[in-house]
């Protein structure tokens, strides 16, 4: 998967072009690094999705970015040949897994540039939910991750739920620290 960085208005038509196909379409922030993902399919680069980060407001957690977005088409899905007028659609894949691949992909980037990363997706289904939660994965559940908010106040509100809180009223919380080394 290939990741190509988005600015200014190519950012916004980034976010109407995948938008529709997030869980969460009514939200975005224009103050978000936007990339496009592109991945070969019959010997063509096509473009496959989207992923968005912002910077992590903390009083105490310093360099760090958080995920904001991430999608993926679905098969079938009529999308453009990179550097060409050609489109094509896209064959039967995993969809979830290229998922996996992308956020994995944005994290594995922003580490790489020396900073730390965050996922605090509690909208999120829950299979992807759950792929964070496996240690193999290269994210790792941070302190707060599981545990009730510590007020009602916690977290952006979105209408009556808290984003920061899952359907059991926990709070989801992952930090991206790699794939973990094999073992000797």
């Amino acid at each position: 998967m290939i990741l190509h960085e988005r600015f200014g208005t190519a950012k916004k038509r980034a976010w109407e072009k995948f938008g529709k196909y997030h869980y969460s379409p009514n939200t975005f922030s224009v103050a978000a690094r936007v990339f496009l993902a592109t991945e070969v399919f019959d010997g063509k680069e096509v473009c496959i999705g989207m992923a968005a980060c912002t910077t992590l407001p903390s009083g105490t957690v310093k360099n760090a970015w958080v995920s904001h977005k991430v999608v993926i088409l679905p098969s079938g899905s009529k999308t453009g040949v990179v550097n060409s007028p050609e489109q094509l659609s896209l064959p039967d894949f995993d969809r979830n897994h290229l998922w996996q691949v992308l956020a994995d992909a944005l994290a594995a980037r922003l580490v790489g540039e020396g900073h730390r990363y965050f996922c605090n997706a509690s909208s999120a289904p829950p299979e992807l939910i759950s792929y964070r939660n496996d240690p193999a994965s290269g994210w790792r559940p941070t302190s707060k991750n599981g545990l009730p908010p510590r007020d009602k106040g916690h977290g952006k509100k979105y209408g009556n739920k808290s984003r920061a809180v899952n359907a059991e009223g926990l709070v989801v919380s992952h930090e991206y620290v790699g794939a973990p080394k094999p073992s000797l």
